[in-house]
């Protein structure tokens, strides 16, 4: 797989940005994948420098020396102690000991004292002395929390010694044994890979055995003189008998007792030590571990910068049938600083907006979802009235108590204001703000009136949401609202039939709705059938008839008794269905149904026939609004955003075919394929997750319902398993089949049936979605066409109508069965096969993660955009562990600053990725740095080892460009067009991996390169 990237030619650098990335092409070449991308990176953009960030730093929580108990430190008392600000590392280690634990009577036991250890280590340590009780347990917790906190923090290569694991004999029997089990989490989440190794050199050595896990380690002691060889005292723990020692053991010499030491490689915020004392039923003597001094490595840590922002906005305003008006509201708010934020409101006093006793909150606060990333729902205050207690009660809060918002996350609510017309002066603007606050760890208060709009920090999106010209801006609202007035409307055919006498009979269906932001009057449906069927051809037999949906807002227009739907065109006509006068107030709608008779001599069948209904009315100013109907029941359907004729899918007219006959469509769709380890075959699955989507497009219901699905010809016999079909959307009149298996001579079909007869039955314009899992053996030998594939497949849909005629239909890729909408769903280009093929799919992203001035690393500031989502995909990858830095940073460059970038390659596709190739050509006045390009290989789970070694090429300016260079052929970028200081060794660029390199990222796997350029 190949990669170019190009970095833009602005020869000005107030700030840097790192832009999104262009995907260009992907094909097989050789069997080996190759994709070119393409992102430029402008220089460009001005910045404020944060506090500056600190540095890893490695330190311990050192017991002490000299005296007993001189630096343990517990309050007398307690079993609780924080050391703060460990090494200035800006992160307290708060120990907890807990269990049955105690001095025995004895005062040199105490939790300060560390001297029973015999002999004792070179440094004070902290005793853990049990009760002296058969089955003892005491745990000791360790917890690494930011200074002044109780936020956890990740710390990495933790480890301490364990002192004193011994064992005691009595006569031949186990009186005692000390047994550590020690473990470790992050964030909740088990810590994997602790290890053990040789405990410090004293004379005690290592009498232990161990049992390691993926999430824990087992240590037990060893008797004094123990000998693997003796029967009666040998190094099987009476724990885990039969154990062969571990890697650690030592069982040379007649020592007292064990020690060992426990690393932790990978980052942890708690570590727990269980220390137990069993299983003999004798204890002779008192006895206990000792804990050595606690190492760590604490992560680069930024000073608390807590930043709340929130925005309002209007989403509607309407003129109710009363006169008064009616007003919602849209807020978010917004965590934009690096801590969390506790105790989070808004308040909002509409007292001088509208005045004391002129409004009421009718609806709401509500959340309401937007679908974006760290959307949380925060909980509403029911008791909210937006009244400030000004001499009566009132609740401006909109949140309840107690709220908290993590760094990033957000919160959106709607509520509905109702507005009392005769007691504010109109027409008028009136303006509006919200405050949000919240107080950070350190109990710093911030907070942030809202700006108009949905931006919590507009201008310019710089973590600052107060800081701009443009930003807290109130939110206004005009009353009486400016009008905004939208008709729309719908039509269907609810059935067709043929008549004992061959004429055929056909129910349609309309329903009309108010859009608009004010009531629309003379409303008015007009429906001419002539240019449908012919004039003479048809006749009106039943209705306009009112036809309750039961949905809100819903309301009983008066239909015409005269209607014919015959245009007065030389004859007496009336093709109006409803009476004259009728008005519908804003969002409400109406439904009504009427049979049409054609008569099938003045006919020509069969055909399809089409027909649209005209909507109309007139808003309060006298402005006349229309729509034609779309076919379905969705007056709005695309998007639904009020304007019923503004969308590609609206406006369709209405079909029927005639003779009525049964027509059944089917289409089918890959919606996730992902790798699943703990799936049927293991890390050979690749799970493939289909929808379904099985639909009446005809005019008659539907019987015998059924669809087919053939696996063995898509995959090959014994390269798949079936893991689920379920039933998702839509009709509940079909059922999936649970012994479905896709295997020919097995059961193919894929809905339930009686004694090989389908039970399913779909009405007239119903559909039903299912979604069916695939388990595919990407190892398997019988696995047809072998990998990439690509793996073609149909499903087949069958039915009858009520007289036994038959319908089929071959799936169409996608989503939608009959994509035209004409009731056909079987013509050319609707019936495509889907397909997929399993094959790696490499993202890139690159991200600056360092600026250093001076010799001193500063903090950066500015964004993260992330407008394909690939970063997104990145952290989930990771499970958030990466540090990804800043796509845009406004920190003002100065001459000799040197400026990190970071490009994470990661393949979220189902297969390895060979030979990675990645070319970056750099533009002048960036200088690369010799000896700075270094390469993290690609691992799952994203823990980056930087390395200078490996497929790594920092090429001179002038040089020939790789063939995946997009400039290619060419020369890497020179500095010729720079006079001066500012052109001297500008330009070059680095190339990494390539053919034959070795490069490979399998799926899940996360790689990166990192280089340096200078600022001339």
């Amino acid at each position: 797989m190949k990669f170019c990237h190009n970095n833009s030619k602005k020869k000005h650098y107030p700030g840097l940005r790192s832009a999104g990335i262009r995907h260009l092409e992907q094909a097989f070449r050789n069997s080996k994948l190759r994709q070119v991308l393409a992102w430029s990176l402008p220089l460009a953009s001005l910045l404020t420098l944060a506090p500056t960030a600190q540095a890893q730093v490695a330190t311990s929580v050192d017991w002490g020396t000299g005296a007993a108990g001189e630096a343990v430190d517990f309050p007398v008392g307690t079993n609780q102690n924080t050391y703060t600000n460990v090494g200035g590392s800006g992160v307290d280690v708060r120990v907890t000991v807990g269990g049955d634990v105690g001095n025995n009577g004895n005062a040199n036991l105490d939790l300060t004292d560390s001297d029973f250890v015999s002999p004792s280590p070179p440094d004070e340590t902290l005793l853990i002395n049990l009760l002296g009780g058969n089955g003892d347990e005491a745990t000791v917790t360790i917890e690494f929390l930011l200074t002044g906190t109780d936020t956890p923090v990740d710390v990495t290569l933790a480890s301490f010694p364990i002192y004193d694991l011994d064992i005691l004999f009595n006569n031949g029997s186990v009186s005692w044994q000390d047994e550590v089990v020690v473990s470790a989490t992050s964030g909740g989440t088990p810590v994997t890979g602790i290890t053990t190794s040789d405990g410090p050199a004293l004379n005690e050595g290592t009498f232990n055995q161990e049992v390691i896990g993926p999430t824990s380690v087992t240590i037990t002691g060893v008797a004094p003189g123990d000998d693997p060889n003796n029967p009666t005292q040998n190094a099987n723990s009476p724990r885990f008998p039969g154990q062969v020692p571990g890697p650690n053991s030592n069982f040379v010499g007649d020592f007292v007792n064990g020690n060992v030491t426990v690393d932790f490689p990978n980052a942890a915020d708690t570590i727990t030590i269980q220390f137990s004392n069993g299983p003999g039923t004798e204890d002779f003597a008192p006895h206990a571990i000792a804990i050595g001094d606690i190492n760590f490595t604490a992560p680069p840590l930024v000073a608390e910068e807590p930043a709340i922002g929130v925005s309002k906005r209007v989403v509607s305003a309407i003129t109710q049938a009363d006169g008064d008006f009616e007003v919602v509201y849209e807020t978010t708010v917004e965590n934009l600083g690096n801590v969390t934020l506790n105790n989070v409101q808004l308040t909002e006093d509409l007292d001088d907006t509208y005045g004391e006793g002129a409004f009421s909150i009718i609806g709401g606060p509500t959340f309401t979802p937007q679908g974006v990333a760290n959307e949380v729902a925060l909980t509403p205050n029911p008791g909210f009235d937006a009244d400030a207690p000004n001499g009566t009660p009132g609740d401006t809060n909109i949140l309840a108590a107690a709220q908290t918002l993590q760094v990033g996350e957000e919160s959106t609510f709607r509520f509905t204001v109702e507005i009392d017309n005769d007691q504010i002066t109109t027409p008028g603007t009136f303006t509006n703000q919200i405050e949000a606050v919240g107080t950070s760890p350190n109990n710093t208060t911030v907070d942030d009136d809202s700006d108009d709009g949905v931006e919590t920090d507009a201008d310019p999106n710089d973590g600052n949401p107060g800081g701009g010209p443009t930003e807290n801006d109130p939110t206004p609202v005009q009353l009486p609202p400016t009008e905004e007035p939208f008709i729309g409307v719908s039509k269907r055919v609810i059935s067709a039939t043929t008549q004992a006498d061959g004429d055929f009979e056909v129910v349609y269906e309309t329903t009309v709705e108010n859009l608009g932001n004010v009531p629309l009057n003379n409303v008015q449906l007009t429906e001419d059938l002539d240019d449908t069927y012919g004039e003479g051809a048809f006749s009106i037999i039943g209705g306009p008839t009112f036809t309750p949906q039961g949905i809100a807002n819903e309301v009983a227009l008066v239909p015409n008794g005269n209607f014919d739907a015959d245009a007065p065109v030389g004859a007496p006509g009336d093709v109006n269905i409803l009476v004259g006068n009728q008005t519908l107030d804003v969002g409400e709608n109406s439904t009504f149904q009427f049979t049409v008779e054609v008569e099938s001599d003045l006919v020509t069948v069969p055909d399809t026939f089409l027909n649209q209904i005209e909507a109309v009315g007139t808003s309060p100013s006298g402005t006349t609004v229309d729509d034609d109907s779309d076919n379905g029941v969705d007056t709005d359907p695309d998007p639904g955003d009020g304007t019923p004729g503004g969308g590609p899918n609206e406006n369709d007219p209405t079909p029927v075919l005639l003779p009525p006959t049964p027509v059944i469509g089917v289409a089918k769709q890959v919606s996730s394929s992902v790798i699943e380890p703990a799936g049927t075959f293991g890390n050979a699955t690749a799970r493939v997750t289909y929808d379904i989507v099985v639909a009446n497009v005809g005019t008659v219901p539907l019987e015998e319902v059924q669809v087919d699905e053939d696996l063995d010809s898509v995959y090959g016999a014994g390269a798949f398993e079936v893991v689920d079909v379920t039933l998702t959307a839509g009709a509940t009149t079909l059922a999936a089949d649970p012994g479905f298996d896709g295997i020919v001579g097995g059961n193919t079909t894929l809905l339930a049936d009686t004694a090989g007869t389908p039970t399913g039955t779909l009405a007239v314009g119903a559909s039903t979605t299912f979604q069916l899992v695939v388990d595919v053996n990407t190892s398997s030998p019988n696995l047809t066409p072998p990998l990439p594939g690509p793996y073609v497949n149909q499903v087949a849909a069958s039915a009858t109508d009520a007289d036994g005629n038959t319908t089929n239909d071959l799936s169409d890729s996608g989503p939608v069965v009959d994509p035209d909408g004409d009731g056909d769903p079987n013509e050319p280009g609707e019936n495509d096969p889907t397909q997929i093929s399993f094959e790696p799919d490499l993202r890139l992203l690159k991200r600056i993660t360092q600026l250093t001035r001076n010799g001193v690393e500063l903090a950066l500031e500015g964004d993260s955009a992330d407008p394909n989502g690939d970063g997104q995909r990145l952290q989930t990858l990771s499970n958030n562990t990466l540090p990804l830095g800043l796509t845009n940073v406004s920190n003002t460059l100065q001459s000799g600053d040197l400026v990190e970038y970071t490009v994470f390659f990661f393949n979220i596709g189902t297969g390895t990725a060979e030979n990675v190739e990645v070319c970056d050509e750099l533009q002048p006045p960036s200088i690369l740095q010799p000896g700075s390009l270094e390469l993290s290989q690609p691992t799952v789970g994203g823990n980056l080892n930087f390395s200078p070694n490996g497929p790594l090429f920092e090429k001179d300016p002038l040089e020939p460009l790789e063939p995946s260079c997009l400039s290619a052929p060419g020369e890497f970028p020179s500095s010729n067009a720079l006079p001066g200081p500012a052109g001297v060794g500008a330009g070059g660029g680095v190339v990494v991996g390539g053919p034959e390199s070795g490069l490979n990222v399998e799926t899940s796997a996360i790689g990166a390169f990192r280089f340096e350029i200078r600022i001339p």
